[in-house]
Parts: C-alpha cells; sequence; structure tokens
C-alpha cells in the first residue's frame, strides 16, 4: 500500500482540531474521515505512529503469530513531533509544493517530507517578513 500524503495530512488535522484528547477506536475515528477508506486511514496511522508523530495502541494478542500486524485499538494524541511535523505542512503554498513534488499517492518518506517541509515553510515565512535568502 502506498503512503497517501493527503490523508496523512488530513489524519493530523483532524486529530490536531478534535475537541478533547484523542483516544478514539478506530471505527469511530474513521468517521471523522469519510473521504478515505478504513484501511488507508489505518495504514497512515501504523506509519504515523512508526515515524513517531502520533500516538497508537494496539491490542496485545498473547497467540499471534509473530508475522501477523497488531490490531489497533486505538488512536490517540500527536506527538511532540506530530505538532511540529503538522505545522510544517499546514502552509497552503508549502503543501501544494509537496504535492507537486510528490504526487497523490507516492511513496514518500515522512522524515524526507518533513524535512522539506520544514524548508519550505521557513523559506514562505522569510518571505512573508521580507528577509529574503
Amino acid at each position: 500500500m502506498k503512503l497517501d500524503l493527503n490523508c496523512v495530512r488530513d489524519i493530523l488535522s483532524t486529530i490536531n482540531d478534535y475537541a478533547e484528547p484523542m483516544y478514539l477506536p478506530p471505527d469511530e475515528f474513521c468517521k471523522l474521515l469519510p473521504e478515505y477508506n478504513r484501511s488507508e486511514i489505518l495504514y497512515c496511522c501504523r506509519r504515523l505512529h512508526e515515524g513517531n508523530f502520533l500516538n497508537v495502541y494496539f491490542v496485545e494478542l498473547p497467540d499471534s503469530f509473530p508475522y501477523e500486524v497488531p490490531r489497533i485499538s486505538y488512536i490517540g494524541d500527536l506527538t511532540f513531533q506530530g505538532h511540529e511535523f503538522l505545522a510544517s505542512i499546514q502552509e497552503p503554498d508549502v503543501w501544494k509544493r509537496i504535492l507537486s513534488l510528490f504526487g497523490k499517492g507516492c511513496f514518500a518518506s515522512l522524515k524526507v517530507v518533513s524535512e522539506l517541509a520544514s524548508s519550505l515553510t521557513l523559506e514562505v515565512l522569510k518571505a512573508k517578513i521580507n528577509l529574503g535568502s
């Protein structure tokens, strides 16, 4: 499965904008993002968890096989790193430039996207306050 960057951004924004601390079962969380299917959302949540952007809680299955993917029991809040990443991709101009480079649904490392977004955000901010390069 490919990492959908729009889904990643929408997951982070949805959690950030949620009225209270996030701690929702997957089915309830997926209802907040009806434009994506359940498997896309959960795949992105797993990758965000692996990248330390999102707290995800898993069901502990004592008799599971080692190659089984643990099931998600709850989607939690953003980590500090998740808030930083979201802040770097919220600027519409930055997001448009990132999407033009990686394209919708294209596999891209979250680390690379994060580093690029930070650089682009700094450029945009410098331009807005007339610092130049």
